[in-house]
C-alpha cells in the first residue's frame, strides 16, 4: 500500500439552533467520509420529528483533518457586554473588536497579527476561528 502525504479528513454533521438568542443547542449527528454523504444524511434528517421544525440551514457540515489538534494553546472564557460567556483561544485573549469592525475582519486581523491560519475553515464555533467570529458578532451587536 502506497502512503501519501495528503491529509485525511472527515465531515461532521451537526444540527445547531438558538433556543433563545445565544443559548445554542447543538446535536452531533454523525461523522462521514465525504461531504456528500453528510449532506445526504442531513436531507434524510429533515424529515424526522424535531429536525423538520427547523430550516435546513441549521445543519452544518464541518471538515476536520484527522490527527490535527485544535485549541492547542488553551482558551479563556470572555464575557461580552450582554453578559454572555464566549470561549476564545488564549492567544487572542487580549484582542478587542474595533468599532465598526465586522466579525470576519476581526478574525483576519488577529490571525494575521498572531501568524495563525484560518484552516480548518468552519462555519461553526467549535474551533478557534469560529469561536472568534461568534465572539465578534456578539460584541458587534452590543455596539450597534
Amino acid at each position: 500500500m502506497e502512503r501519501t502525504n495528503k491529509a485525511t479528513v472527515v465531515y461532521m454533521l451537526l444540527h445547531v439552533y438558538d433556543l433563545a438568542k445565544y443559548d445554542i443547542e447543538a446535536k452531533g449527528i454523525g461523522v462521514y467520509s465525504t461531504r456528500k454523504k453528510a449532506q445526504t444524511e442531513a436531507a434524510r434528517y429533515m424529515k424526522l420529528g424535531g429536525f423538520r421544525d427547523y430550516p435546513y440551514s441549521c445543519f452544518y457540515v464541518i471538515e476536520y483533518e484527522i490527527d490535527a489538534c485544535y485549541w492547542q494553546e488553551g482558551f479563556i472564557a470572555r464575557m461580552t457586554p450582554q453578559n454572555i460567556s464566549c470561549d476564545i483561544p488564549l492567544w487572542a485573549s487580549e484582542e478587542q473588536v474595533h468599532k465598526g469592525e465586522r466579525p470576519r475582519q476581526f478574525l483576519k486581523r488577529i490571525l494575521a497579527k498572531h501568524g495563525k491560519s484560518e484552516k480548518p475553515k468552519s462555519r461553526f464555533f467549535s474551533e478557534e476561528s469560529g469561536a472568534l467570529v461568534r465572539y465578534a458578532r456578539i460584541i458587534m451587536e452590543a455596539k450597534e
